[in-house]
């Protein structure tokens, strides 16, 4: 966990079916579950997700909230290719986590990065079923690139008091 409070995040594996949304046309943009009208088999699996994140959450900070449905999108909206803290922005999170369900690399150049304030960024290749746990606290941004091919994410945002502004 030091890097996620020196570095701004954290990354680790999550245990899942990870075909269980191969099946769901996912938006450009964060959408709640409720609106892709989600399976059941695929409701319990993000619950399985959101409960494996929510064990490695528990073990560093007390208190936690999920702020929102976990969401799911695909690609890269301008916005989210450009430097930011989205909790700075005015979001309801201080703390989010990505969860990857296509794999990152340097030939389909899709990546994301983080930095503090006045750092270079960590360019980070996710695997399939690979978490990015993104410290939303001020001096820590990141950015997402979608180059080619397809991109597509789980997202659970959680506000924790114990990150400070």
């Amino acid at each position: 966990m030091m890097s996620f409070f020196i570095h701004g995040y954290y990354k680790g594996k999550v245990d899942f079916d990870y075909k269980a949304f191969d099946n769901i046309n996912f938006p450009e943009i964060d959408y709640e579950t409720n609106d892709l009208n989600l399976s059941e088999y695929q409701q319990r699996t993000l619950g399985h997700i959101q409960g494996q994140l929510e064990n490695k959450i528990v073990q560093t900070f007390d208190n936690y909230e999920l702020t929102e449905r976990p969401g799911l999108w695909q690609n890269v909206t301008k916005e989210n290719n450009e430097f930011h803290n989205d909790y700075v922005y005015g979001d309801k999170f201080n703390s989010n986590i990505l969860v990857y369900l296509d794999k990152g690399t340097e030939e389909n150049d899709n990546y994301i990065e983080v930095k503090e304030t006045n750092s270079a960024p960590h360019r980070i290749y996710p695997e399939v079923g690979e978490y990015m746990w993104l410290n939303q606290a001020p001096g820590f941004f990141h950015r997402a690139n979608n180059g080619k091919g397809i991109r597509r994410v789980i997202h659970f945002a959680y506000y924790i008091p114990e990150i400070k502004k």
